[in-house]
């Protein structure tokens, strides 16, 4: 009986399952994108018409510099009921949110604190109103205030309106997500705001789909580089040169410029430095700011901010040119040159710079498992997320060096540690040859992203993998072009974006990528089938169901079932004994998953192996095991009083108690 219960679940997911983002609908002010009036109306079609209590709540982010707006309405026509805007000219420090009912002042107002603002910060509001009590409640993170002296008419009709009032543009620049209905406190509507694309907003609960114009469906930033900036070159102005404020310094023209990211921002500041002969190449890491030929084995200059000067210069070059090495300047200080090109050849060469003996001395390294390093240039890389070993990926060059033998992309990743000299290749690839890799970076150590140009096309293409399998996936195709082959990433602190920067002739283009990225053009024809088999299968094995139950109705007694897990509109819900548990406060998601994995199984068991491949695909074994015995701990937390019933032995996860998954 619960196997079929468990297959139909199944199936209904793989039909209808969506990658785990945080979705939401971007709304522009009018200084962001003038005369486009963002707007969401819930619902399209119908308006509500009631004498009860009722509610609405969703979760709303702010942009710290957003302007005075109105964030919702209820709306009869041309006629605004009720209105909750966002205030930030009345304090310095604070904004507030107003609530006026009518053209009445409810006096209900919550303050924020400007400092806390931001895209990625989601607040939940709560506004509730009672036509029998003539009340207004607002809640903004658990944050109550209420007015019980405005008379409410009877009945209310009405829909919900986010963003642009009537006649004027005042949007704030503003996220909205996850907005749910009650009445009485019954849920009715939720419209979780989850699309990728399409004009349509879906009511996953009540089918009162609404309609949005002028937004940004934030999914979809997952999927598309979004241009945030184009900065002009002949605005360039320069500034104040400060060591320690920037991730990162380059030439743009043979101008300086350093980068700043903070949070979801990202600003260029060029620098008020004479640059150095047009011959040298520069790099900013770890507080420093060097410069040296770009054919190798020359002299190093160093910036002194102090005193604002370089070092002695000395461009001498070097009879074993470098040109196109990968430079890599540790946490420890040290300064490597790895690969690079010069006398019609590639090498592969390691070289480590002393800094006493003003020269570059040539380091031995050794490669696991028999594998060979292959002489190469334009290698790109990246730092460990504990800053132990560098990534390395990518490079032009051949198994011999020599330039005769014809030079092609290198499309492999591979661990480099300069503490123990060792290299450790993941994987190989088979790109396409017209394809230069120009830059790459890996989050967590798991998720490899690499930046190309198509040398036909000028055409940028962004892909991304597991750093464990060379199963390569492309983001969506972008009409971004860089005729001089210009381009670089550059992530968030945070890590929840990543930016590009494109150099053009003119202009220097940031566009953004929220992570992780996503690719769905495929899956969308995919999903379509799945949908429509999986009726015919869902109907079949209801038909089953409904047999065996007609079977064993006078023959099976009820047990009792101490742990219940439901699925509803593809939400979980737990119950421990008959009482419902709150899921929204387990910290580790990860502990539900595992819960949920047992249940689907008909024995409430489940292997490492097979735990690993679900719930950390992309982790080494013994990272594996430490995150494993963090979810297991709070499963126990979970479950209790039935914790002790969860059994790790022999390499497998069993639950003794009873589940009844449904």
């Amino acid at each position: 009986m619960k196997n079929i219960f468990i297959t139909v679940l199944l199936i209904f997911n793989w039909c209808y399952s969506d990658q785990e983002l945080t979705g939401g609908l971007k709304f522009y002010s009018n200084y962001e994108k003038p005369g486009v009036g963002s707007k969401l109306v819930l619902p399209t079609k119908g308006e509500f018409n009631l004498t009860k209590p009722f509610s609405i709540i969703f979760e709303l982010s702010i942009a710290p510099t957003s302007p005075y707006g109105i964030i919702l309405q209820a709306r009869n026509g041309h006629e605004t009921i009720f209105s909750v805007s966002y205030i930030d000219f009345q304090s310095e420090d604070s904004s507030f949110i107003n609530l006026v009912y009518g053209d009445k002042d409810t006096g209900i107002r919550i303050p924020i604190l400007k400092d806390e603002l931001s895209v990625d910060n989601w607040m939940k509001l709560n506004i509730e109103i009672d036509p029998i009590s003539n009340s207004i409640k607002l809640t903004l993170n658990e944050q109550l205030f209420k007015n019980s002296e405005i008379e409410i008419r009877h009945p209310l009709t009405f829909n919900w309106v986010f963003g642009k009032p009537i006649n004027r543009n005042d949007v704030p620049a503003m996220g909205i997500r996850n907005v749910k209905f009650f009445i009485e406190g019954v849920e009715k509507n939720y419209w979780p705001l989850n699309e990728f694309r399409s004009e349509k907003a879906k009511d996953i609960v009540g089918k009162k789909d609404g309609v949005q114009a002028g937004c940004l469906w934030l999914n979809s930033k997952h999927q598309n580089w979004i241009l945030i900036k184009s900065l002009p070159k002949s605005d360039i102005e320069l500034t104040d040169f400060n060591l320690k404020s920037y991730e990162r310094v380059i030439n743009v023209d043979n101008k300086l410029a350093g980068i700043i990211t903070d949070k979801n921002e990202i600003h260029l500041e060029f620098l008020n430095i004479k640059p150095l002969p047009e011959k040298f190449i520069h790099y900013f890491n770890n507080g420093s700011l060097l410069s040296f030929h770009a054919g190798g084995k020359g002299p190093i200059s160093v910036y002194d901010d102090q005193i604002g000067q370089w070092s002695e210069v000395d461009t001498t070059k070097s009879n074993n040119q470098l040109y196109n090495s990968t430079i890599i300047k540790d946490v420890h200080g040290d300064l490597y040159q790895f690969g690079g090109y010069g006398h019609y050849s590639v090498r592969n060469q390691l070289l480590k710079y002393d800094w006493d003996a003003v020269q570059w001395d040539t380091i031995s390294y050794t490669v696991e498992k028999n594998e060979e390093f292959h002489p190469r240039d334009k290698m790109t890389y990246s730092m460990s997320a504990d800053s132990t070993f560098y990534w390395i990926f990518g490079g032009e060059g051949n198994v011999s060096g020599k330039q005769e033998d014809g030079f092609h992309t290198f499309f492999d990743l591979w661990k480099l540690d300069l503490q123990n000299k060792q290299g450790s290749k993941m994987w190989k690839w088979d790109g396409q040859p017209e394809l230069q890799v120009v830059d790459m970076k890996v989050f967590g150590d798991t998720l490899l992203t690499f930046l190309t140009i198509d040398q036909l096309t000028h055409q940028v293409r962004f892909f991304y993998s597991s750093v464990q399998t060379e199963q390569i996936y492309e983001l969506s195709p972008s009409q971004i072009i860089s005729p001089n082959h210009q381009a670089m990433l550059v992530p968030s602190p945070d890590e929840y974006y990543l930016n590009l920067l494109i150099e053009n002739e003119t202009t220097i283009e940031i566009y953004q990528l929220a992570m992780p990225p996503v690719y769905i053009e495929n899956r969308l024809e995919e999903s379509k089938k799945r949908k429509y088999f999986g009726y015919l299968v869902i109907i079949f094995l209801m038909i089953s169901v409904t047999y065996v139950l007609y079977k064993q109705k006078n023959t099976t007694q009820d047990k009792e079932i101490p742990i219940l897990i439901s699925l509803e509109y593809g939400t979980m819900e737990l119950f421990i004994n008959g009482e419902k548990r709150n899921l929204e406060k387990v910290k580790l998601k990860k502990a539900i998953h595992l819960l949920k994995l047992i249940a689907e199984t008909s024995e409430q068991k489940i292997t490492h192996h097979a735990l690993q491949g679900e719930l950390w695909p992309h982790v080494m074994d013994e990272s594996f095991t430490n995150s494993l015995n963090v979810a297991i701990h709070e499963c126990r937390k979970l479950i209790s009083p039935y914790g002790d019933q969860l059994i790790n032995q022999n390499k497998t996860i069993s639950l003794k108690c009873k589940i009844l998954y449904k």
